[in-house]
């Protein structure tokens, strides 16, 4: 059986080369990537195949021994690929798959969000059939040779598993937890918190802990299982970007667990194409998707908790403004008087 590793990328080539780099050098056999352009406007399409076909070099930018050894030296080139060029994402799984290929480029226009890209991968996946499992991966990562097998491991130990986190660390300091699996999720203030956030790579983990803390899994890394995409469904693309995986995973209380593997080992940028930095530095799109998400599936799944939560955005309201970032608070202050219908509609970039 195959392994799918489904990566979405928008305008960033050059990460995902690098990860790819690192994905094509993985311990475990039978592994299939399917890389699909969520609507790029920059060359990444181009990049993509001319690293396929040797033509292009990753560009790492960290020089640790831990990270190199993942990315370099070169692997061999050419990599056989096939190209679909997918304006319809219903008609993916009509495509027929090159049984040749190692790599399978869906290339997407507009951008319809990263589940909705995600969710096109994943069907592709489906019509083939041929699999047990399928990794989500981020493609500003690169991947330990090791971290495929060790998911799979993990998620083989327990049936009811339907997703299963690695240990996440940060790229550029990777002695430092960035994740330990995934996070825990305050209802009240709809905020977030990653486990072992901050800890050293060395420091011993309870799994057990963390399993029982955990409430949702780290989408930078996620490995899915084809019963759970057969029994819960894909993601909801309305979400866009955010709580997408939360929402996910909230559809399979009571039917599949969570699952994490301490000795899958992944590095990660985090938010290098959005911009998901706190403060300053977070982009406004990121802001907006933010804001939006955490009303909407508070709305969704806990409309109890909507007082706090207002509460809470008008304190980030008071915060934009002492940033001097009056056109975010009035953002926030829109969709809070807007209620569920501003919420609620088509998601479009501010």
């Amino acid at each position: 059986m195959n392994t799918y590793i489904v990566i979405v990328n928008y305008n960033g080539s050059t990460d995902l080369i690098e990860c790819l780099e690192s994905v094509y050098r993985l311990s475990e056999p039978n592994v299939e990537v399917i890389v699909c352009d969520n609507g790029s406007t920059d060359a990444s399409v181009d990049n993509i195949k001319k690293w396929a076909q040797g033509e292009l070099m990753a560009t790492p930018e960290s020089d640790d021994d831990t990270i190199s050894k993942c990315v370099s030296p070169p692997i061999p080139k050419p990599i056989q690929f096939v190209q679909y060029d997918c304006g319809d994402t219903e008609q993916v799984t009509k495509l027929n798959r090159d049984s040749a290929a190692k790599m399978t480029l869906i290339t997407l226009s507009p951008n319809i969000g990263y589940p909705g890209a995600a969710n096109v991968g994943m069907k592709y996946a489906l019509a083939r059939g041929d699999f047990e499992y399928l990794w989500l991966l981020n493609p500003d990562t690169v991947v330990d040779r090791s971290a495929l097998t060790n998911l799979l491991n993990e998620a083989r130990s327990n049936p009811l598993i339907g997703m299963c986190g690695s240990t996440v660390v940060h790229y550029y300091d990777p002695a430092i937890i960035q994740i330990a699996g995934g996070g825990t999720y305050n209802k009240w203030l709809g905020s977030i918190r990653g486990l072992k956030r901050g800890a050293p790579l060395h420091e011993s983990i309870d799994k057990h802990q963390m399993l029982k803390a955990m409430d949702f899994t780290y989408g930078a890394s996620m490995l899915v299982s084809k019963r759970f995409l057969e029994q819960i469904g894909l993601m909801r693309k309305e979400y866009f970007m955010y709580f997408e995986e939360l929402e996910w995973i909230c559809r399979a209380r009571g039917q599949l667990v969570l699952g994490y593997a301490p000795d899958s080992i992944v590095y990660h940028k985090e938010g290098r194409t959005i911009g998901t930095n706190a403060g300053k530095k977070r982009s406004l799109t990121a802001d907006y998707f933010s804001v939006r998400n955490r009303l909407r599936f508070t709305f969704e799944y806990y409309p109890y908790a909507l007082v706090t939560l207002y509460l809470a955005l008008c304190a980030a309201v008071v915060r934009r403004l002492f940033r001097r970032q009056p056109d975010r608070a009035a953002m926030i202050v829109k969709m809070l008087l807007g209620g569920p219908r501003e919420w609620r509609r088509l998601p479009q970039r501010p």
